[in-house]
């Protein structure tokens, strides 16, 4: 069997109103005659005009093509700069002379021509045959034809879709066989005359065949990526895509307006041998089904129980989005956050809608949510073998810090101030595993005697023994603080300074770590906290061998080892170093005046907002991380008092989870949010 399918040319035939024309000024009025012409489409910006005049024959014929430019003839080809625009406005006007009647008459027309983005149709054929001698032939017109009119090249026409001719071989061995549609557009209120033409070979087989495949895009359905799969010795390449755009490529992408039908035509052609041929399919393109769907996340370091993030994953693009979050609430959000007053086991249903060319279309979603356990726990703080303030003499004020436990890092929860019997107490903390430290105030009696510990009795965070929620009886979750050991005093004097390397927060506040000296027999000698610059230093110390290390919670350290001896008794620029070991750290922060919403939409398309409250009129840094803690976007604001709307272009992000932190003027972390594109 042997098929082919041939190309269109569209002829646009408007709907006009004819200008009646008269004889030159000073005739007798004695002949009326009407001039309009009709136009198809050559290839890209090539336009073909034909002029129908009547009663007769013009005898000139003069166009003006709406560009500056003119021509003369009864059909004429034209081509258009599409850097002058879409549409021209074309006119015809032509002069007939009477030669019985001696009678001039002139007539005008004119007609806006689309060339680019205009109304276009367009047909195509293929065919089939057994024997090459009888063919079976089918039509296809975009938009569809109410009229198929066939003309085989032997003398013989017919009419219809599908139609069935036999050809003489004594007459020839080709046969160009043409196909004529009429269609109606009813969005331009204009009809469409196509022509499409192909030679069929009786036994004969042409020394080239087009085809091509496509592929689409599985992120975003309008965008298609064609493949020429042709045989033979082509040089050229021509593609017609029915929403009236072209291209010259081989392999072309392209881009489709929405979901639809429509007609995709390959014609390839090489102009020195025997090689021109036309294939054309259709390519569906459904609409998007509208599917609702949403995750959701428990906001785990949240000091607020029940705190949880939903996240809008429908698909379809839906327009509207009504959230029930099973506790009687709801919510007009995409992606909200939401806060349930009590524990317990939720229905929550979200539904989506979106208006189509077939009414409005609406999707529904529904997920049982059962909130986790919030457990209350404490502990007392131990100065030595004894719980701090057990005397009721003595002066000392605790702070307890809170950080969960994430593998191997640890994020900042909460903190708390204590003071009677020693006792520390956080309050519906969400169960898991987390990491407890205690440290004395300054200007307590003994904060110059014991140092920052961990919970149980550990100087290292990653050495500290976590604290494991599971159940209520977490109440003697005791802490005890390791003592200094006295020493004999000299001369001798270290100074130095903390420097941060990897992936750490940019900007982030050196102050406030814990330096700690060991002797020669791994005794703690002495500690220190850094100030606002990183820098530290002892005093009196013998000589001796000793070790230091700098203790920042959530990060990694290093330790150095020094002498001081008689020849080298004063140490200057002594550095310590604490790496994030490619993780985000997150240092110990206390508010600064700012606050911070969440990211929405969450996921995140092209472009994003957060809301951020203020008290005063400041500068702040957003900073975004990816999960590895590399830093993709960073961007300042300038905030006023009050609530402020930051917009944050995110089109640079490939998809992923994220995370966003705003530091405030003062450099010291304020807060963050997850969110995921």
């Amino acid at each position: 069997m042997i098929s082919n399918v041939g190309i269109a040319q569209s002829v646009n035939v408007g709907t006009f109103d004819k200008q009646k024309g008269s004889g030159f000024p000073g005739d007798s009025y004695k002949m009326d005659c009407d001039a309009w012409f009709s136009y198809e489409a050559i290839q890209n910006g090539l336009m073909h005009f034909y002029a129908i005049t009547v009663p007769a024959e013009a005898d000139i014929y003069l166009w003006d093509f709406g560009d500056g430019e003119t021509g003369t003839g009864e059909d004429v080809e034209h081509f258009f700069d599409p850097a002058l625009g879409n549409s021209f406005l074309v006119s015809l006007t032509t002069i007939t002379y009477d030669s019985l009647t001696q009678d001039s008459c002139m007539a005008n027309y004119e007609e806006e021509v689309w060339v680019y983005n205009g109304t276009d149709c367009v047909n195509f054929f293929n065919y089939s045959t057994e024997d090459s001698i009888t063919f079976t032939f089918y039509g296809e017109a975009y938009p569809d034809a109410f009229y198929y009119e066939w003309n085989f090249g032997d003398g013989q026409i017919d009419t219809g879709q599908i139609v069935e001719h036999t050809f003489n071989p004594a007459l020839a061995d080709v046969f160009i066989v043409s196909l004529t549609t009429l269609s109606y557009d009813s969005l331009y209120n204009d009809t469409c005359l196509s022509f499409s033409s192909q030679p069929v070979y009786l036994g004969i087989t042409p020394e080239c065949e087009a085809y091509f495949t496509y592929e689409q895009n599985p992120v975003d359905p309008f965008t298609f990526s064609f493949f020429d799969s042709s045989t033979g010795n082509i040089n050229t390449w021509e593609w017609f895509f029915s929403d009236s755009t072209f291209s010259n490529e081989q392999n072309p992408v392209h881009v489709f307006p929405g979901p639809g039908e429509y007609i995709v035509c390959l014609t390839v052609f090489n102009d020195s041998i025997f090689c021109i041929d036309t294939y054309c399919d259709t390519i569906i393109i459904e609409e998007i089904p509208l599917v609702a769907g949403f995750n959701f996340e428990l906001d785990s370091l949240s000091q607020t129980p029940n705190k949880y993030h939903f996240f809008d994953i429908s698909t379809g693009d839906p327009e509207t989005w009504l959230w029930d979050f099973g506790d009687g609430t709801t919510s007009g959000e995409m992606s909200p956050v939401h806060i349930y007053d009590e524990s317990g086991s939720y229905l929550v249903c979200l539904e989506i809608s979106k208006n189509t060319f077939n009414g409005t279309v609406t999707d529904s979603y529904c997920e049982l949510i059962t909130t986790p356990d919030y457990f209350d726990f404490g502990g007392v703080t131990y100065l030595g073998e004894f719980p701090m303030n057990n005397s009721g003499i003595t002066s000392d004020t605790g702070m307890a810090f809170l950080y969960r436990k994430q593998g191997t890092d640890i994020a900042p929860v909460d903190t708390v101030s204590f003071y009677q019997y020693g006792y520390y107490w956080f309050a519906e903390v969400l169960q898991g595993e987390y990491i407890v430290k205690v440290k004395l105030t300054p200007g307590s009696e003994h904060c110059n005697d014991f140092i920052p510990s961990y919970y149980e009795n550990s100087l290292f965070w990653k050495e500290a023994d976590p604290v494991e929620l599971l159940d209520s009886n977490n109440y003697a979750m005791d802490i005890f603080l390791t003592e200094i050991q006295e020493t004999e005093t000299g001369i001798g004097s270290v100074e130095g300074f903390v420097s941060v390397e990897g992936d750490c927060l940019d900007g982030m506040d050196l102050s406030g770590m814990t330096i700690i000296l060991f002797d020669d027999s791994d005794k703690v000698v002495a500690f220190t906290e850094t100030d606002g610059d990183g820098l530290y230093s002892f005093g009196n110390l013998p000589f001796g061998g000793y070790s230091l290390y700098a203790e920042a919670s959530g990060l990694s350290t290093e330790g150095v080892t020094i002498s001081i001896n008689e020849g080298n008794y004063m140490l200057n620029d002594v550095e310590l170093t604490v790496k994030c070991d490619n993780s985000v750290g997150y240092p110990e922060y206390a508010y600064s005046g700012l606050s911070i919403g969440n990211v929405y939409p969450n996921p995140v398309t092209n472009n994003f907002k957060i809301d951020i409250e203020s008290d005063n009129n400041s500068i702040v840094k957003l900073c975004i991380y990816s999960i590895t803690g590399q830093k993709v976007i960073e961007k300042e604001f300038s905030v006023t008092s009050g609530t402020n709307t930051l917009f944050v272009n995110a089109s640079a992000l490939q998809k992923g989870s994220y995370l966003l932190s705003v530091f405030s003027k003062d450099k010291k972390l304020n807060a963050f949010r997850k969110f995921v594109k």
